[in-house]
């Protein structure tokens, strides 16, 4: 079927622009925006779930063991019972580097070493057994039916 309009070939309206511009908003199509960290100095406002009185403690505990570091912020992320010893988890910023601060006894990790709280705080229990162990003479590996290289058991 020929056109009679002289051989043209209609042509779709173009929409015009509108003419109030809408400020460019992220959309739910994931896009998103990320808002700058809060300051350290205004976090302890806003953590509820370290006392006041734990945190001084853990902040000395910190600048005595890190001398050359001042802490900006210590916060309380966790509390875990494991063998009856109640194991509190601290995260520690200083002016140089951030901790893991672990109680029962209290020790501290590099987060440069040691980034996974979960991991650090299974490996502070193991040293801590361990070390306890010693202590009281009985190091796990340390079993008297066990043969040092080059040695004969006194049974044979």
């Amino acid at each position: 079927m020929a056109h009679q309009t002289g051989g043209a070939i209609p042509m779709k309206r173009s929409r015009k622009p509108s003419r109030t511009r809408r400020s460019r908003r992220p959309s739910s199509k994931g896009e998103c925006v990320i808002p700058p960290p809060v300051p350290l100095e205004v976090l302890p406002q806003f953590a509820l779930n370290t006392p006041d009185y734990k945190a001084r403690g853990i902040r000395e505990y910190v600048e005595s063991q890190a001398k050359d570091e001042k802490v900006k912020h210590a916060e309380r992320v966790t509390t875990e019972a494991v063998f009856g010893r109640r194991h509190e988890v601290w995260d520690v910023h200083t002016d140089k580097n951030r901790w893991w601060v672990i109680t029962q006894p209290t020790n501290l990790y590099s987060q440069a070493v040691f980034p996974s709280m979960d991991y650090t705080l299974s490996f502070h229990i193991g040293l801590m057994a361990r070390v306890e162990a010693a202590e009281r003479g009985r190091a796990p590996g340390a079993n008297r039916d066990t043969l040092a290289p080059g040695r004969r058991s006194r049974r044979a």
